[in-house]
């Protein structure tokens, strides 16, 4: 598709500027180390991705540890079909459903984002 073409040959840096406009943690919790990744970080990491010829078009993916959903959105940028954010705490994912507004700039491009919550613990 037209997408998976440019979402091939995007820069870096216009991955950079979309992040920009993700919050990151209002209150981040010690106890569950929770950290924001900066936008020039996660879109070093997506691009490399991209770089390594690897491609999110049309692709489900799922981002355990979502925090506020930096990488999630970053994801769905890219051409991901479904992403799905996961995460132990309610209110990093309540922060994250403002991420179900983004408007993608192909108007044909049909795509979904969610949150889930999920806990593990010892036995």
């Amino acid at each position: 598709s037209t997408w998976g073409m440019i979402s091939n040959k995007i820069k870096r840096k216009d991955i950079e500027i979309f992040l920009q406009g993700i919050d990151s943690f209002f209150k981040p919790k010690v106890e569950l180390e929770q950290y924001s990744t900066p936008p020039n970080i996660a879109a070093d990491i997506l691009h490399k991705i991209l770089l390594s010829g690897d491609s999110f078009e049309d692709q489900i993916v799922g981002d355990f540890g979502c925090g506020t959903g930096m990488l999630t959105a970053g994801a769905l940028f890219l051409g991901a079909a479904n992403v799905v954010g996961f995460d132990i705490d309610d209110n990093c994912l309540q922060e994250a459903q403002n991420l179900s507004l983004i408007h993608i700039s192909e108007p044909t491009r049909q795509a979904e984002i969610s949150y889930a919550v999920f806990c593990l613990k010892k036995k």
